[in-house]
């Protein structure tokens, strides 16, 4: 199963995290205070998503959760070089892309893999 979670949900997405194959958020909300808590995707695979211009959640929070997903073993990719606000309406077609590539990707690769769950 993959989750996305954007703003407060892609904070909600980074603690359920554990629980799923796949993990994508965007302009993800992130305190010092969730990095303690945060398990790697039971796949192994996350991207998070951020606009550089983002004023209501910060681009260092996705960074700092990018690298605690690291320290715990989790294979991560960070995007937070395009030119975007909190809505990331400007690039939405590439935030789309980005988003859909990595579920589709780790979903067919955790389904492929010896002890992956089957699709019902």
């Amino acid at each position: 199963m993959g989750l996305l979670g954007y703003s407060m949900g892609g904070r909600a997405a980074l603690r359920l995290a554990g629980e799923v194959d796949a993990l994508v958020t965007a302009a993800a909300w992130v305190e010092e205070s969730d990095l303690p808590l945060l398990r790697p995707p039971a796949g192994g695979r996350a991207l998070l998503l951020h606009g550089t211009e983002d004023q209501l959640t910060s681009p260092e929070g996705s960074l700092r959760a990018a690298e605690r997903l690291r320290e715990l073993g989790a294979e991560v990719t960070l995007r937070a070089d395009l030119a975007d606000t909190h809505g990331m309406m400007r690039h939405r077609a590439n935030w789309h892309r980005l988003a859909t590539a990595h579920l589709v990707d780790a979903l067919t690769t955790s389904a492929c893999a010896p002890g992956g769950r089957e699709a019902d």
